[in-house]
């Protein structure tokens, strides 16, 4: 449900998207699991899982067709919020390798999520509009209030993970 919904508002908006699902939501429990949240929690990580595997497959599949999205050929600078989406609400991984697969505290990746949502809502497709300039102000103070959540939690990663992480929150709030 979710991905067509993504995929009808990608294509209305004229940007190519490749949706994959990680498991089906479909009746049935091939592990037996006793039902909500259990079913939630075990699906929820399998799902990212499989969906990562998938994608990671597809696109080294797709480079021999297509080599461009290997990497750039040149890295231009990104004005806009908009086109950081993608890398902002990817964090975790890309804020370091001392990351690798640390998770952060709830706190945390809600404030993330907030700010990911502000940045993907429809006002900021427009771009130099005062709708544009409301969601990215709204984001980037998702974005320090996620970096002081991870600042003050007792719980959490490692100090190298959670100082990388921080960084990476402050950078992106920081960024227009």
């Amino acid at each position: 449900m979710e991905t067509a919904a993504v995929a009808r508002v990608a294509r209305d908006a004229g940007v190519p998207y490749v949706g994959f699902r990680g498991v089906s939501d479909g009746g049935g429990d091939p592990l037996g699991l006793p039902g909500f949240p259990a079913q939630f929690f075990a699906y929820y990580r399998l799902s990212a899982d499989n969906a990562a595997a998938t994608a990671t497959a597809f696109l080294a599949a797709w480079v021999e067709h297509d080599a461009s999205i290997a990497a750039p050929a040149r890295v231009e600078r990104v004005t806009s919020s908009r086109s950081h989406v993608e890398a902002a609400c990817d964090w975790e991984r890309a804020a370091s390798l001392a990351c690798a697969g640390a998770r952060a505290p709830r706190a945390v990746t809600r404030g993330v999520a907030r700010a990911c949502g502000f940045l993907a809502t429809p006002a900021a497709a427009s771009p130099g509009s005062t709708q544009e300039e409301k969601a990215a102000r709204r984001a980037r103070k998702a974005w320090q209030k996620a970096a002081r959540a991870l600042t003050r939690a007792q719980r959490g990663p490692e100090a190298g993970c959670r100082k990388a992480l921080v960084n990476a929150l402050e950078t992106r709030a920081a960024t227009r």
